[in-house]
Formats: C-alpha cells, sequence, structure tokens
C-alpha cells in the first residue's frame, strides 16, 4: 500500500508501505461479543517509522438492532512529529444501529 502523511508546518509525505494485522471477535454471551485487533503500518523505505494500533472492545446489545460498543484504543508511532507523544489511548463509546 501507500502511505500519505502530513504533519504541520510539513509537505505531505508520501511512501511505500506494508500492512500486517489481525482482528478478533468473542461471543461472549447471547447479548456481549469482545473484540480484539492488532495493526502494524510498516514503511518500507523507512522501517524505523511504524504505527502500531491495537484494541480491545466490548458490545452488548440494547435491542434486536442496536448495541452499546465500549473499545480502548492504543495507537504508536515510534517517529512521532516534534512535539508530539509517541502514544495515544482513547477510550471510545459508541451506539450502533444494525439496519
Amino acid at each position: 500500500g501507500i502511505v500519505m502523511e502530513k504533519n504541520p508546518k510539513h509537505d505531505v509525505k508520501t511512501a511505500p508501505a506494508w500492512t500486517v494485522g489481525e482482528k478478533i471477535q468473542y461471543t461472549v454471551s447471547e447479548v456481549a461479543t469482545l473484540t480484539q485487533s492488532a495493526q502494524a503500518i510498516w514503511k518500507l523505505n523507512d522501517f524505523g517509522d511504524t504505527l502500531y494500533t491495537v484494541s480491545i472492545g466490548l458490545a452488548t446489545s440494547i435491542t434486536e438492532k442496536s448495541q452499546l460498543k465500549a473499545e480502548l484504543l492504543d495507537t504508536y508511532k515510534t517517529n512521532p512529529p516534534t512535539k508530539t507523544d509517541a502514544n495515544d489511548v482513547a477510550l471510545l463509546v459508541s451506539f450502533i444501529f444494525k439496519f
């Protein structure tokens, strides 16, 4: 694939990339689902510049066509832009509607 990266006060950088990832979904009960994923994106012209993403989440059914999901997302960039932390952790809470 291709990575296109735009940082403040810098031009867009484009590089070929290699992506590896996996996603797993466990059915805990009739109304609960546990999800887990991990991904890595390596720039082929600089293997030291990598983005790793790991997440774990739990979804529960509210009704037959809706869910409530909470997910913890951890993102780590090995070569972040200046004045930026390499690691970022976020808690996402979402309502999911199925049509």
